[in-house]
């Protein structure tokens, strides 16, 4: 199994979430098509799920974009929209698990 880097907050566009990876992300496609195994576009299917939260929500509740004076380890507050909170990490998890089932799903055939 093969999965394309999750995508980051950044940039938008028009309220939606572009791909930052530029070609980097066809590769492991590439890849997994060459090899004839399965792979799970996970950089399009986050791009699709956090348009669909929005921006704000998808910064303040999925990326480490941390307000000042909340978290004691972050006094100066922190803005990451690389690395995920956990609430960012579970539903990535989750997209990663749906599609695997449907993998696995067509793998039986």
């Amino acid at each position: 199994m093969i999965l394309t880097p999750v995508a980051r907050n950044y940039p938008w566009k028009d309220g939606k979430l572009e791909n930052v990876h530029g070609e980097y992300a066809r590769a492991p496609i590439d890849i997994a098509r060459e090899l004839n195994v399965p792979y799970i576009d996970l950089n399009r299917l986050s791009m699709e799920y956090f348009s669909k939260k929005g921006q704000d929500f998808t910064t303040n509740h999925y990326f480490m974009n941390l307000p000042e004076n909340v978290y004691e380890a972050y006094p100066k507050g922190q803005k990451d929209n690389t690395h995920f909170q956990p609430e960012g990490a579970e539903a990535v998890a989750s997209i990663v698990y749906q599609e695997f089932k449907k993998v696995i799903k067509t793998q039986k055939k």
